[in-house]
């Protein structure tokens, strides 16, 4: 199976099932799950009815139903595959046989793991570990341990996978299961790579390769191959890599025909084929070459690997065809994209090819539909790199054919973006257009399995899957624009807007980790007619230029702003770092460019709707920088117009300020703690704060994580406002607010704070007030934004740096004494309090004022 569209990372060894006495390994770390919650899992996850006359029947033994479960996996039928070995893990707990039960659920964690339901399998691992711990199995034992470690990679927890990893490796070594410890060292292999220590990870993958190969285990063998040679391009030895990939060649020949054979081809030949990319040596320059690739070939998850070197003719590779193969247009032919491309670098090219159509043969001749799929859609892309784009399409069509036999949507939806993409590039927009939403569709259901378990990727979600949103987005602006008819124009528009939407959802499921982040949706419509007065602003970032899309009362106006992505980057990074320097006004020029690039083209629009308060819905690096400070040349943009930010308007509540039943609980330090700076004004600022509200305060010593738990649940507040030292990072476990005696991670602070969910009073406000974020973080950026919809607010007013804390209590002071009004909205609130510091000489440099962003809910 296959995560959204990313580079390829690490082979992940396909990991094979466990027969009654055979071992295997995988994945992480969740709550116990009973197998009732199993079963239903299964059958989420089959999206089928599954009582079977196999299933059904009490005859069949759950020994036949592990070997039922078996065939199915290897034929890559994997609902199929989790059917049987529910049921016979089911009646292995029926009949007491705990031993036999732990291996039919570490079974099922693979068909879940190869479908993406990381969770899921690890939950399941972490039951079975219990079992394995009361029996006193040591080998079962180890073998949970070696797969709740894989899965925690898969997770995005590197630090825990590879402790788990290194555990069950030690047990193996005990134990002197070579096999086993063949496996770990792969798993620890990938987690080495995927941290960039590739010596390490080379050393581990040849260690397993020998004793797999001694334990007579092709295809994990092969595997190894692939990934050490990876690694080894990684490291820059291209020759040494081209080697091993070569060797891996002669291995797959050998091996009988399988899932795991076609599954190793398609690996194979993902390596081959990123040998002949160009290279760069910086990040962003890398970054920018693949961005099209990216968008095109995506790693396969649990078998495709990290970037990959170029060899020729495998050695001994009798199953490739001996000459050049026929047009794809005849039945069954194999693929022609074996010309002269030193441009390319053809003998990459051309194995890659011959890896991908004995992939096909091989998944033809077992019945695997599913690596079928993947062979034609990986050979079409090769066509797609050529610009033969008939071909491609031909291709391409087969993979969708072969998707939709097995139910297979993880792949069914790249064959429908490749298909967009081919018909783009043909002229034939219309049809590009169903395409791209056709793929959107089919991903959307499945979009949380992909989601979860990300953050192993070298590249972000807006570079990878996002693509697949913005190049609709393109299409559907480009065409808006060239469309006269009022009526379909906006239509046009209103579907553009809905595709960022609902980028801007699945993107805040990724950061955080969660499926659950964005499924209280509100409509865009709902909210934006909240407020008349109130413009809602999607700066879409595009390759060649920037589109405004602007929600106003009268409808969505569409303004195109001739900057590249490039030069609007450049100039918002240092922006960001003229604000912070508050010694000089450095900003200044920064500010009045980035104005006229995102203020002035709908300025009279603005002035004619009787604009007031604008909500901007930034995206990228536009997320790591405030709007109040833009300047005209004359005023600040906060002079003019009241300014909140949202992540997605779909994701904010709409419902204006309860001001009737205020119930505030603050905390704070002042004093330093575990490392970090005393906060000295923090005392006035939390005086001020209750002085207007009253409610509940906890400072210093009091500020404890537990008696704030406690205090959460004892009483119904509505208001939370934190003041203490605060730091949001790309990744969300690392992310945390400072108390006495501990940090509390976001998603600790979210499940404390999004206990009001539950409760008849929402919870109005949750205030952060010394965070900060690093310049540049894009994702930091989005943690912070999101921040109100993971903790269940219906706003949050934050930082995105550090300020001085006597500048803070005053700016904090007047946001919640203007809050009392109940004529100003949220928005205007803080307006107010920014524009007080302003007329401040000694606080008039919006290094002062300008970090405090109003987030989700403006009214």
């Amino acid at each position: 199976m296959a995560k959204v569209l990313e580079p390829p990372t690490v082979h992940h060894r396909l990991l094979p099932t466990l027969a009654h006495s055979q071992a295997s390994y995988v994945i992480p770390e969740m709550k116990t799950m009973t197998l009732l919650a199993i079963f239903f899992v299964c059958i989420v996850v089959a999206g089928q009815a599954w009582t079977t006359d196999a299933l059904a029947q009490e005859t069949v033994t759950p020994e036949k139903l592990m070997e039922q479960g078996q065939s199915a996996y290897q034929q890559g039928a994997f609902s199929q595959a989790m059917q049987y070995w529910t049921e016979a893990g089911r009646r292995y707990e029926r009949d007491g046989k705990t031993r036999e039960q732990i291996k039919a659920q570490v079974n099922l964690t693979q068909a879940l793991y190869q479908t993406g339901h990381f969770k899921e399998a690890g939950s399941i691992l972490v039951d079975s570990g219990k079992l394995a711990d009361q029996i006193g199995d040591p080998l079962l034992k180890a073998i949970v341990e070696g797969r709740l470690g894989s899965v925690l990679f898969a997770l995005g927890d590197n630090e825990q996978a590879l402790h788990a990893i290194e555990e069950g490796l030690a047990s193996a070594r005990a134990l002197d299961n070579s096999a086993l410890a063949a496996t770990m060292l792969n798993d620890q292999g990938n987690i080495l790579t995927a941290d960039g220590r590739y010596s390490s990870a080379v050393a581990a993958y040849t260690e397993s390769s020998i004793l797999a190969k001694a334990s007579h285990q092709p295809a994990l063998t092969t595997i190894t191959l692939i990934n050490a040679g990876r690694a080894t391009i990684q490291e820059g030895s291209l020759t040494t890599a081209k080697a091993r990939l070569d060797i891996a060649a002669q291995e797959i020949v050998s091996m009988p025909d399988s899932f795991e054979k076609a599954n190793a081809w398609l690996s194979l030949g993902d390596a081959y084929e990123d040998m002949f990319r160009p290279r760069p040596t910086n990040v962003s320059a890398r970054t920018d070459m693949r961005r099209t690739l990216l968008a095109a070939k995506s790693s396969r998850g649990v078998e495709l690997l990290p970037g990959a070197v170029p060899p020729a003719q495998p050695p001994g590779a009798t199953e490739t065809p001996s000459k050049e193969p026929p047009s794809p247009k005849e039945p069954g032919a194999a693929p022609s994209v074996l010309e002269k491309q030193a441009d390319i670098g053809e003998p990459a090219i051309r194995q890659a090819a011959e890896a991908y159509w004995n992939a096909i043969q091989v998944a033809t001749k077992i019945g695997d539909s599913r690596n079928e799929s993947y062979g034609w859609g990986y050979l079409g892309h090769l066509y797609e790199m050529q610009h033969r784009t008939d071909e491609a399409l031909d291709l391409t069509r087969r993979a969708l054919l072969a998707a939709q036999r097995v139910s297979s949507p993880e792949s069914l939806y790249r064959w429908h973006w490749q298909t967009a993409r081919l018909l783009r590039s043909k002229g034939q927009i219309n049809d590009a257009i169903s395409a791209y939403q056709r793929a959107i569709e089919t991903l959307q259901p499945i979009r949380s399995e992909f989601m979860v378990g990300g953050q192993n990727r070298r590249f972000s979600f807006r570079e990878t899957t996002g693509n697949l949103f913005f190049e609709l987005s393109d299409l559907l602006l480009q065409r808006a624009s060239s469309t006269p008819d009022l009526a379909a124009r906006q239509q046009l528009l209103g579907q553009a807007q809905d595709t960022v939407e609902l980028y801007k959802a699945a993107e805040m499921q990724d950061y955080f980790r969660d499926e659950c982040v964005a499924t209280a949706r509100s409509t865009s419509t709902a909210v934006a007619q909240e407020s008349k007065s109130t413009a809602i602003v999607y700066p879409i970032i595009l390759a060649d230029r920037m589109e405004l899309l602007v929600s106003m009362p009268s409808g969505l106006k569409q303004f195109i702003v001739p900057v590249t992505g490039e030069e609007l980057t450049e100039e918002i990074r240092a922006f960001r770092l003229g604000l912070e320097d508050r010694s000089n006004n450095a900003y200044r020029p920064h500010a009045q460019k980035l104005y006229q690039w995102l203020i002035h083209p709908m300025e009279t629009d603005l002035a004619n709707a009787h604009i007031t308060t604008l909500v901007f819905v930034p995206d990228g690096p536009l997320r790591t920088i405030p709007m109040a400070p833009l300047h005209d040349g004359t005023k600040f943009l906060i002079e003019r117009y009241a300014v909140a930010t949202t992540p997605g308007l779909t994701l904010t509540d709409p419902r204006p300020l309860n001001r009737k039943q205020i119930r505030l609980f603050s905390m704070g330090l002042t004093e330093s703690v575990q490392g970090f700076p005393a906060l000295p004004y923090v005392g006035d600022e939390l005086k001020a704060v209750q002085a207007i509200y009253g409610g509940k305060q906890v400072v210093n010593e009091e500020f404890r994580a537990g008696k704030v738990e406690h205090d959460l649940n004892e009483q119904p507040f509505n208001m939370i406002h934190i003041a203490s030292h605060g730091k949001v990072e790309s990744d969300v476990t690392k992310s945390f607010v400072l108390t006495f005696d501990d940090r509390i991670t976001m998603d600790r602070l979210s499940h404390l704070v999004g206990m009001f969910e539950a409760r008849t009073v929402p919870l109005e406000l949750l205030t952060l007030s010394a965070c900060e974020t690093a310049a540049g973080d894009d994702r930091a950026a989005l943690g912070l934004a999101g921040m109100a919809i993971k903790a269940g607010a219906k706003s949050a007013l934050a930082t995105l740096w550090f300020i001085d804390d006597e500048a803070t209590a005053e700016l904090i002071a007047e946001f919640y004494k203007n809050l009392q009004d109940p004529a100003a909205s949220k928005a205007v609130a803080l307006q107010q309090a920014q524009l007080t510091l302003l007329k401040n000489p000694e606080r008039a440099h919006p290094g002062l004022w300008a970090p405090f962003l109003l987030i989700n809910n403006w009214l």
